[in-house]
């Protein structure tokens, strides 16, 4: 597949995921003082600027391809996009799919330190400190911030 065509889809996704997503966020209710923005404002500006961002790439992606088709053969080749390791590809979705799974039954810590020490362990980390203090640390950070902090409770 040729390499601005991926980035088109990708693009499309998101865009049609933060839609979605957008109009989710009418259920999160309101707040008792008006002047407080609620709980929607803060998925709400992220999900415009996703779209924003997925937008933008599409009109880079259509410039890259009006420049590929005035171009030579030569680098029209070199713009594609070649799935080498199919199995791998196939396991960071699984392993994303469980992740979402995995949340609600065990919880978020859990599940994430699962989550980020395969996802590792698939990206070639093979240092054991590594894999057991990224995620370690990556969930006391988000504890301390989120839950000690910011006061939120976390699934």
């Amino acid at each position: 597949m040729k390499m601005w065509i991926g980035e088109i889809i990708i693009s499309v996704l998101l865009i049609i995921f933060s839609v979605i997503a957008f109009t989710m966020t009418a259920d999160f209710g309101g707040t008792v003082n008006p002047i407080d923005v609620g709980p929607a404002a803060f998925p709400r500006m992220t999900l415009i600027l996703v779209i924003a961002i997925s937008v933008n790439q599409i009109i880079i992606s259509l410039r890259k391809r009006a420049r590929l088709a005035n171009a030579g053969e030569e680098v029209k080749e070199k713009a594609t996009v070649k799935l080498d390791n199919k199995l791998r590809f196939f396991l960071f979705l699984a392993l994303m799919v469980a992740y979402g799974f995995a949340l609600p039954v065990i919880g978020f810590y859990s599940a994430t330190m699962a989550f980020m020490f395969l996802f590792m362990l698939l990206l070639g980390e093979r240092k054991w400190l590594r894999l057991l203090l990224v995620p370690t640390g990556f969930n006391l950070f988000i504890h301390v911030v989120f839950v000690m902090v910011l006061n939120i409770r976390l699934p």
